[in-house]
């Protein structure tokens, strides 16, 4: 009976462990992953997007393309 109770502490420890590694895995793959997909660098294109505006006419950032434009997110709240 000794025997038995030993594989089956050593297979609880392996899978706590199994588990706790794969956790640590896709937090840091979830991390880098983020990181790349967040951060724009300078000089980086902007998607394309619509909004539409105070007539409800609908505006995409396509419509100006090769002009200056500024957006500027501000809230009057």
């Amino acid at each position: 009976m000794g025997g038995k109770e030993v594989r089956l502490v050593k297979s609880r420890k392996f899978w706590r462990y199994a588990v706790c590694l794969f956790v640590v895995a896709a937090v840091l793959t979830g991390v880098v992953v983020f990181q790349q997909s967040a951060a724009a660098a300078k000089g980086d294109k902007a998607p394309n997007f619509s909004l539409k505006d105070i007539n409800g006419k609908e505006c995409k950032l396509s419509d100006y393309k090769g002009k200056v434009v500024v957006i500027n997110f501000f809230a009057t709240w």
